[in-house]
């Protein structure tokens, strides 16, 4: 039965669709880190290595902890970077400073006061430049904003008092300003330092003025601003304030179940980086691109849109983690449009990479995937092969959905090569799964196939009496294809 697989295997779904968007965001912060990384110099290779791994490790830790990004991580987390970089002794900028050994270990464990203090101490210094004092207290600003918004506002306000060219600080600065209903003292600012032309600081405005009233929840009026934005940046050739415009756009969209208008904005978004170059922006486009597709079970266009990003990863060097859950979710998508022989291709690629990483939960989906297409393929010898260890897998991990699944794709291959007794055992366990899981599509799909093992063993009245209280599930479902298609087995037997 097709039903019960798509139940069961919905978890991994959206692991996949959660991957594809999540994973083009970290595929992007990673790709930026790798480019800024090979700009970096240091007296030796090796030592180099080291210090840009630090960084790595630290920022990617913040990133990756819930709650702790503010609205534009791209901007924010390239400032924190760099102001880990300048602890660590990777940065690039105007301090040169070796921090104590002391401030570089309390970093690393995700400790900022003493970095804080470190950068404080610097700006205080009146033997200072003033371009060095700015720099130090943009980077105390961005470790500040992990924790406290009012004392980054601070640093921000200092920063570009001394360095009024500075447009890093003015897109936080402005960003912080709008959370406390203030984004138009931001504009005020960078106008008075000249940064902009008149009609762009009304672009910029714009965007910026947008954020307060999605804080405010009043997306229309955001929506009309945003909208403003783009047409205003895109008619005066501003085509990374036109992205930015069309970026928001969407996530509002996102946000208001409005996928079609998303990804309208989208497409036009991508045509906008993909105009300027922006290959790893492009990638995560794309995979959010995928997502939306999916979401309205368009998976043809789907794979199309999630092939393109995973070649761009390749060519921009991702890791095999990434690309394994993008073959997955590829397989997926595939599966569901029909392709099971793409399904399967895609699948299998995954698999040797999982198998190269040792992941057991993403191998365990895979494996739980292949056995369920060659299931609909109806090639019981494959079935076994990958569901036998899929089952040990999802058993070990403790996922029991996934365990009655396998459990039920096992059961009719069983049946397939007429070990019945081995197929109703495996059947009636997963029903037993299944009832302890509330699982009612799961248990409607296992009655229906226990009916064919019954039928098979000549009890046609256990079929048929299993087979109908198959079918009032279904019917209380509300699933009218699986309804007629068990009534079909009851009439015909």
């Amino acid at each position: 039965m097709k039903v019960r697989r798509w139940v069961s295997r919905y978890k991994w779904r959206g692991v996949a669709l959660a991957v594809v968007v999540l994973g083009g965001v970290v595929a992007a912060q990673m790709l930026k880190r790798g480019a800024q990384s090979r700009e970096l110099a240091f007296h030796t290779r090796d030592a180099a290595l080291q210090r840009i791994e630090v960084v790595d490790r630290i920022v990617s830790r913040w990133a990756d902890q819930d709650g702790t990004a503010p609205p534009s991580q791209s901007t924010y987390w390239k400032e924190v970077r760099c102001a880990v970089a300048a602890v660590v002794g990777a940065g690039v900028g105007l301090l040169d400073d070796s921090a104590p050994a002391q401030v570089v270990a309390d970093l690393t464990r995700g400790d900022t006061a003493s970095s804080e203090r470190f950068f404080l101490g610097i700006a205080e210094d009146p033997a200072r430049q003033r371009a060095e004092v700015a720099e130090a207290y943009r980077h105390h600003g961005a470790l500040a904003l992990l924790h406290d918004q009012a004392l980054a506002l601070q640093s921000y306000r200092q920063a570009i008092a001394l360095d009024s060219q500075h447009m890093g600080a003015y897109a936080l600065l402005a960003q912080l300003l709008a959370q406390h209903g203030a984004a138009v003292e931001a504009l005020r600012m960078a106008s008075e330092a000249g940064v902009y032309s008149e009609s762009l600081i009304q672009a910029f405005a714009l965007r910026n003025l947008s954020i307060i009233y999605i804080f405010r929840d009043e997306d229309d009026k955001a929506e009309e601003y945003l909208r403003r934005s783009a047409g205003m940046s895109d008619a005066l050739g501003d085509e990374k304030g036109a992205a930015g415009a069309l970026a928001n756009l969407c996530r509002l969209y996102e946000r208001r179940g409005q996928s079609r208008q998303a990804q309208a904005c989208l497409l036009r978004e991508l045509r906008l980086l993909e105009f300027l170059g922006e290959k790893a922006e492009v990638a995560n486009r794309l995979g959010r691109l995928a997502a939306l597709y999916a979401s309205q079970e368009q998976y043809g266009l789907a794979t199309q849109a999630l092939h393109r990003s995973m070649l761009l990863c390749e060519e921009l060097g991702e890791d095999k983690g990434l690309l394994a859950f993008q073959l997955a979710a590829l397989g997926d998508f595939s599966d569901r449009h029909g392709e099971l022989q793409a399904a399967l291709g895609y699948f299998l690629r995954a698999l040797e990479l999982e198998e190269e990483l040792g992941r057991d939960a993403p191998r365990a989906a895979v494996l739980t995937s292949l056995a369920s297409v060659y299931r609909e393929l109806q090639d019981s010898d494959e079935v076994l092969r990958y569901g036998v260890p899929a089952l040990a897998l999802n058993e070990a991990l403790g996922d029991q959905l996934q365990v009655a699944s396998v459990l039920e794709t096992l059961g009719l291959a069983y049946r397939a090569h007429g070990q019945l007794k081995r197929a109703e055992e495996h059947l009636l366990r997963s029903l037993a799964i299944s009832r302890e899981l509330e699982d009612m599509p799961g248990v409607a799909s296992s009655l229906a196939n226990l009916g064919l093992v019954s039928l098979s063993h000549g009890k046609r009245e256990q079929a048929h009496a299993r087979w109908a209280q198959s079918i009032d599930l279904y019917k209380q479902l509300n699933r009218p294809r699986d309804v007629a298609l068990v009534q079909g087995w009851l009439r015909g037997n």
